[in-house]
């Protein structure tokens, strides 16, 4: 994007095991992991609905600033998107 920022969208459609995900970027020392998030259900259907079970679809956050020269690894939790966003270094 224009602010020195790449995003990247993952999607685990497993529903019971985690995924594994290398991302590898061209340059990758010129970058650092600001965040990753990820939007998970307990099934496919869930919906937050219902009043007595308000956090079925849960977003979980994980802020590194973890530096990456072989690609970075995030595991994907099942049943989940995840965005995953990346800042350029100054």
């Amino acid at each position: 994007s224009g602010t020195g920022q790449l995003h990247a969208l993952a999607i685990n459609k497993q529903m019971d095991k985690d995924a594994d995900l290398i991302i590898n970027i061209r340059n990758s020392s010129s970058y650092t992991v600001s965040s990753v998030e990820s939007l998970t259900g307990i099934s496919p259907f869930a919906t937050n609905f219902k009043t007595d079970q308000p956090d079925n679809i849960q977003i979980t956050m994980t802020h590194t600033n973890r530096d990456f020269s072989n690609g970075v690894r995030i595991l994907l939790p099942p049943m989940s998107l995840t965005g995953i966003t990346f800042d350029r270094r100054p």
